[in-house]
């Protein structure tokens, strides 16, 4: 038989952040809007479908692009991660931009300490607030952010 071919050695960290057209803030529900202005950063890999002038509708799966940043250790692929969605730009609708920003500058994720089933663990003034509140349970009266979403009931697309 044939030899197998070593993996090639391991270099570098990569991480990958999905830009979503969605509330953070809301529930994460689904956001909608025409592509105003979309301009990508330099400097990384962007994996999407978007131009200028696509609408941007409720029917699909809000994500929109999988931006990918590769550095020397995991804290530059870090930093350079941050710099690209600070750069990035896209007007016109919603997003979980500035969501990822906030977590990516978290003391919780700067620490490497930080796990979706830990949320509520992490001190608030330590995580975005959004994910905060949607890890603790709410008590007391709810907050009516009536959306289209909640207004269909159990119909499904």
């Amino acid at each position: 038989g044939r030899a197998i071919p070593a993996p090639p050695p391991l270099k570098g960290h990569a991480i990958e952040a999905r830009l979503y057209a969605e509330d953070p803030d809301g529930g994460f529900l689904p956001m909608s809007g025409r592509v105003l202005k979309l301009v990508w950063p330099a400097g990384i890999r962007v994996e999407h479908a978007l131009r200028e002038g696509v609408e941007i509708a409720p029917d699909y799966d809000p994500m929109l692009a999988k931006l990918i940043a590769h550095g020397a250790d995991r804290e530059d692929a870090r930093k350079r991660l941050l710099a690209a969605l600070r750069g990035t730009v896209l007007l016109g609708v919603q997003t979980n931009q500035s969501y990822l920003i906030r977590l990516l500058e978290s003391k919780a994720f700067i620490a490497n300490d930080l796990a979706l089933g830990r949320l509520p663990d992490v001190p608030a003034e330590e995580l975005p607030l959004a994910a905060w509140a949607a890890a603790v349970p709410r008590n007391g009266p709810a907050v009516s952010r009536r959306s289209p979403w909640e207004t269909l009931g159990r119909w499904r697309v």
